[in-house]
């Protein structure tokens, strides 16, 4: 996995590319600042970090603790501006494809790197999940 850092100009940059961004309130001092984290759980977050505004139940005061937590930039589809106190912050018009699309960034493309097995069909799905589980549990174990 892809553990560079990007700046909050990046972030910016690739929101824009795809017609995200309402609006944007950075300093251009702010734009070269790197962001080392990523939530949107504002119990979760670290110094350096992104904070995402999303869900039916966010409430502002999430930001608030958030932000006292060490975010140093925050990405919503609605602007807090008392909250926020004066925080530098990226506004969209779909908050959810903005998630995927800076988790993409951040995460530097993960999903490149996974191998998957889809097992689909009307029966035997149960079965057969266990059968690779074990066989995939035996190569582990002898190439591990």
């Amino acid at each position: 996995m892809n553990t560079k850092k990007h700046t909050i100009g990046e972030y910016v940059e690739l929101l824009s590319k795809e017609g995200l961004i309402a609006a944007v309130r950075v300093s251009e001092n702010d734009l070269n600042q790197e962001i080392s984290y990523l939530s949107y759980d504002s119990q979760d977050m670290k110094p350096g970090g992104l904070f995402l505004c999303k869900g039916a139940h966010f409430k502002p005061k999430y930001l608030a603790d958030a932000i006292s937590s060490g975010a140093i930039c925050y990405l919503s589809e609605t602007e807090y501006s008392e909250e926020g106190q004066g925080t530098p912050s990226i506004l969209v018009n779909d908050i959810r494809k903005a998630m995927a699309l800076v988790g993409n960034l951040y995460y530097g493309e993960a999903w490149k790197e996974l191998k998957l097995i889809g097992i689909t069909g009307t029966k035997g799905k149960s079965t057969t999940t266990y059968y690779v589980k074990y066989i995939l549990d035996d190569y582990l174990k002898k190439n591990g």
